[in-house]
């Protein structure tokens, strides 16, 4: 009777096994794959699309239905046409749909921390988000830099700019613009409507103008230095403005 007694209650489950399957059901993942749910699909059809334009465009080019540079109204003669290829305009599309999934994701943060979750995690949840869509950015543009390198000098004039290195700055370059949308939103939802229109301004401002003024004096020092700030002033309204933002958040019931 003893025996049967003993046998009939429930074991106690181990620490290690209660620590392991809180890991494997971690809301922080649950809610990260749920949005590479949403996401991926659009990131997959945009990125197709570009696919389509790029190529479009060459053809065009190459069989003359687009006129050159040099006949272009406001163009110098004698400038050469570079166009950025399959990768960089992967590139491009990646960053600026992270910017805009960001803004989007980051309006689900008062349900996510009404229904429980800490800063922490839902600061956890952006992070892994953006550093999933970063290396997906990753492969694709470095997928895509395999026809700009066999097109390069087989297209009739048409010369491919080769940027192999835009594969590698995708990651990082997705997640800071994943989470610099967040902070948009989350400026949004702490303080009045016109601080944040204000923020967004000024931040556009600041960045055209670092934009212009590397490209415009690319090579030089002055181009690597504005490129610098561009990118402190992205890592500051991105991983910093986010947390900043989201720890003394507090939602409206």
């Amino acid at each position: 009777m003893t025996a049967a007694i003993h046998a009939a209650q429930p074991r106690q489950p181990r620490p290690d096994q209660e620590q392991a399957k809180t890991r494997t059901t971690s809301p922080t993942w649950r809610l990260t794959l749920l949005a590479l749910r949403e996401l991926a699909p659009i990131q997959g059809v945009i990125q197709a699309g570009g696919v389509v334009v790029v190529t479009v465009l060459l053809v065009m080019q190459s069989s003359g239905l687009l006129p050159e540079p040099s006949r272009l109204p406001g163009v110098p003669a004698g400038t050469n046409f570079v166009f950025g290829g399959y990768c960089m305009c992967a590139f491009v599309c990646a960053a600026y749909l992270a910017f805009t999934q960001g803004v989007v994701m980051a309006t689900r943060t008062p349900a996510s921390l009404r229904a429980g979750l800490t800063r922490g995690a839902v600061m956890a949840h952006l992070t892994r988000t953006g550093e999933l869509l970063g290396a997906a950015s990753t492969a694709v543009c470095g997928l895509l830099t395999i026809p700009d390198v066999l097109l390069k000098d087989q297209v009739t004039g048409v010369h491919l700019a080769t940027v192999p290195q835009l594969a590698v700055l995708a990651a990082p370059a997705v997640l800071l613009c994943y989470l610099a949308g967040a902070s948009v939103t989350l400026l949004f939802l702490r303080y009045p409507w016109w601080v944040g229109t204000v923020a967004v301004l000024v931040g556009l401002s600041l960045g055209s103008l670092c934009m212009e003024q590397a490209i415009t004096h690319w090579g030089t020092p002055w181009a690597a230095a504005c490129t610098a700030l561009g990118i402190a002033l992205l890592a500051a309204a991105g991983p910093l403005g986010t947390w900043l933002l989201l720890r003394r958040y507090e939602p409206r019931r």
